[in-house]
């Protein structure tokens, strides 16, 4: 006489249907193990309590819904730690980490963010560990430089921040200086450290105008000293470096952080180029300080130096002046003598002064200057 083959070990749908009959464990582990039938395995995993069972199951079995079942069912939090560093797919792994999260397994998320095989996995962990003293010891006793970063980060440690921006290699000294907050270090590393990208990450973080100023004037990097004038606020200094650094987008962003209303002035007088000037009245223009009557001469010492411009400045002029065009409201375009219109194509004419452009673009003329009768002598309008 033949054996009788259980009825969850058919590959119909009539396996699922036993396997919500069972009661019994020890079948439901059989059934979770050996059904050919992938829903009866989920359903009797759903069932199962043995914690090793389901473990072995979250890291053997070939389906994904399966695997992420036996997680879900697991409540002991060592096996929830083998499961996240053991398992073959990271989804599953994660799965484990949110559950030892949810379980409050502190220690272990510890462990799989000094053991996990695999970095992503041991990444994510540290992105749930929050218990004060293992984030500690990970900043001081794990192996991977870049681990103690991040866990000194999320503790806020800026003792071992500190010593790893200081002693670090030069990608950790990076990543320690984003989470730094110690003054005294920062400005050490700005001024000493040897490499441009660490010192300009520092100078960055800095808030001490005098040595942002020290910096911002002789660090011999562009880069670093564009930092530095990011964060300056003394208007004394920043007008000196937009007048006197060697580099032009270091002058450029120094007149971009001025707020002295005489300084700006000067600049839209007298900056050296037409980008610089624009930039010194779109300053002024938004600080609200400027009266009608300013306005207008502001303008008229713009319009009166882009038309001097040679051909090889061309490309800046029309920024500056599609720039200057977006700034004015419309009352002040028409006071100024801005108007919008369409022309055949894009050219500089010297002698007549403006500018034609295919598209919808600016007409500059400037009324003061030169009269509105320069306009309908010189430039022919396409046909809408």
């Amino acid at each position: 006489m033949g054996l009788i083959t259980p009825a969850w070990m058919s590959g119909t749908p009539r396996a699922e249907d036993a396997v919500r009959k069972l009661t019994d464990q020890a079948k439901l582990a059989q059934a979770a193990k050996g059904s050919p039938n992938s829903r009866a395995r989920l359903l009797a995993v759903k069932k199962v309590q043995s914690q090793s069972l389901l473990t072995d199951i979250a890291m053997s079995d070939d389906f994904d819904a399966i695997r992420l079942a036996a997680v879900d069912g697991t409540s002991d939090a060592m096996a929830l730690a083998e499961i996240a560093k053991r398992a073959h797919a990271f989804m599953v792994q994660s799965s484990a980490i949110s559950r030892l999260r949810e379980l409050g397994g502190q220690i272990g998320l510890a462990d799989v963010v000094r053991n996990a095989p695999n970095k992503d996995v041991r990444l994510r962990a540290l992105d749930e560990l929050s218990d004060g003293a293992l984030l500690d010891d990970v900043a001081t006793h794990h192996p991977e430089a870049d681990m103690r970063v991040r866990a000194a980060a999320r503790n806020n440690n800026q003792v071992v921040l500190a010593d790893l921006a200081l002693t670090g290699q030069s990608p950790i000294r990076l990543l320690a200086i984003r989470s730094l907050t110690d003054q005294s270090v920062l400005a050490d590393i700005a001024k000493k450290d040897p490499g441009d990208d660490v010192r300009g990450g520092a100078a960055g973080r800095l808030t001490d105008q005098v040595v942002l100023g020290d910096i911002a004037r002789n660090d011999p990097a562009d880069g670093v000293r564009y930092k530095a004038v990011e964060r300056l606020t003394d208007q004394l200094v920043l007008a000196d470096i937009a007048k006197n650094d060697p580099d032009k987008l270091v002058r450029y962003t120094a007149v971009g952080s001025l707020t002295d209303p005489v300084a700006l002035s000067d600049f839209v007088r007298d900056g050296e180029n037409a980008d610089v000037r624009v930039l010194a009245f779109r300053r002024l223009y938004s600080a609200g300080c400027l009266s009608n009557a300013d306005i207008c001469r502001l303008v008229a010492i713009i319009l009166e130096y882009v038309t001097r411009q040679k051909d090889s400045a061309f490309l800046d002029v029309k920024r500056a002046c599609d720039t200057l065009f977006k700034v004015l409201s419309d009352t002040d375009r028409e006071k100024c003598g801005l108007e919008m219109r369409r022309y055949r194509n894009w050219e500089y004419d010297t002698e007549q002064r403006g500018f034609w452009d295919y598209q919808d673009r600016l007409y500059y003329n400037n009324k003061v200057l030169y009269g509105e009768d320069l306009a309908a002598d010189h430039w022919e309008q396409v046909e809408q």
